[in-house]
């Protein structure tokens, strides 16, 4: 069983890349379980919402680091 901070880690990186049947059966095992996680799965996906709607600048798009001005 993995435990809530083990969870948050996986859920986090599942926004990045493709997790491994294990890593998505173990999700669904402890979200079914536990509710915090559950509320952290949404709040994840709403920050990826709200990330992906924000513009971002064209001087910023190549992560280049800081523009000097």
């Amino acid at each position: 069983m993995l435990s809530c901070k083990q969870t948050s880690r996986i859920l986090s990186d599942g926004m990045e890349r493709d997790l491994s049947f294990g890593e998505r059966l173990s999700l669904r095992l402890h979200t079914m379980m536990c509710k915090a996680c559950t509320r952290v799965e949404a709040q994840l996906y709403i920050l990826r919402r709200a990330l992906a709607e924000y513009p971002v600048p064209d001087d910023r798009r190549d992560d280049q680091g800081p523009v000097e001005k």
